[in-house]
């Protein structure tokens, strides 16, 4: 197993261990306590399982800057299974029981507890089912699954990724070593619209390595109709560009500017791909 620290946290094998042992268990328990509570009758118990069942995911997918273990493992699995929708409907379901309401002390405290529950978690729905920056993002290619890490947002291009290095042939669980190697390259795509059809999904999410905070610089240019090559170059930064007479060899390996739609991602085995898509293959 790869190891990118000296931390008891920093290899592969630790991070197989919280997701089989840790995260995958505990999403399969909130998970299940949440739907007993929906399918059978009510009960006193099954309401206050219910209850600490919701507020146990709220506590995991709670956004933090510095994503801790549980965060980056369960919040991905919370998408896939719509676990804020099914926290809030268990809830609603406990807030109709007027009976087991009427045995608390001060039944419109805990109605107002609970209330301000379900209003955390459909807070925590909408903020979690939006890409954030560190999500982990999984690509099924002809080749493999391969892995992008949103890094920026643009207001005009949208979310810029790095296509993280190579392809794999089964999903994988954990991302800290992998993030952590230069990247094939970046490209802007629309992330939100390809995740909303189910095209792509969030796996995991990890902080963006200190090297790639800074907006890279992009490349862009104008092809000649009459030789079909780019002959004027301009190079961007995110907020300005400027005009080269030539690209040096440095420079020939920056990404190019511009959107790479998903039909292109979906297919892609070689950077050229992308490239082809936005006009300079």
């Amino acid at each position: 197993m790869g190891a990118w620290g000296y931390g008891p946290m920093e290899n592969d094998a630790a991070w197989d261990w919280i997701a089989k042992y840790a995260a995958f268990p505990l999403v399969t328990a909130i998970e299940d306590t949440l739907r007993a509570a929906l399918s059978a009758p009510a009960d006193d118990l099954k309401n206050h399982q219910a209850e600490a069942a919701a507020a146990l995911l709220l506590e995991c997918t709670s956004s933090k800057e510095d994503a801790s273990f549980l965060y980056a493992h369960v919040r991905p699995h919370a998408i896939r299974k719509r676990l804020w929708d099914l926290a809030i409907e268990s809830l609603q379901k406990v807030m109709a029981n007027r009976d087991w309401l009427a045995g608390w002390t001060d039944p419109h405290a805990k109605i107002r507890a609970l209330e301000r529950l379900v209003s955390d978690l459909q807070q925590s729905k909408n903020t979690n089912v939006k890409a954030a920056i560190g999500d982990i993002i999984e690509v099924s290619t002809l080749k493999g699954y391969a892995y992008l890490q949103y890094t920026h947002s643009h207001e005009d291009y949208g979310y810029l990724v790095r296509v993280l290095p190579g392809f794999h042939q089964s999903p994988r669980r954990g991302f800290a070593e992998l993030v952590n190697q230069v990247e094939s390259f970046y490209t802007f795509i629309d992330l939100e619209e390809a995740i909303d059809g189910g095209h792509l999904s969030i796996v995991g999410h990890e902080l963006v390595p200190d090297r790639c905070r800074q907006f890279p610089l992009f490349k862009a240019g104008i092809k000649n109709p009459a030789t079909g090559r780019v002959e004027t170059w301009w190079l961007w930064d995110g907020k300005r560009e400027w005009k080269v007479a030539q690209l040096t060899p440095e420079q020939r390996n920056l990404p190019v500017r511009g959107v790479c739609s998903l039909p292109w991602l979906l297919v892609w085995p070689l950077r050229n791909v992308c490239h082809s898509a936005l006009g300079y293959g």
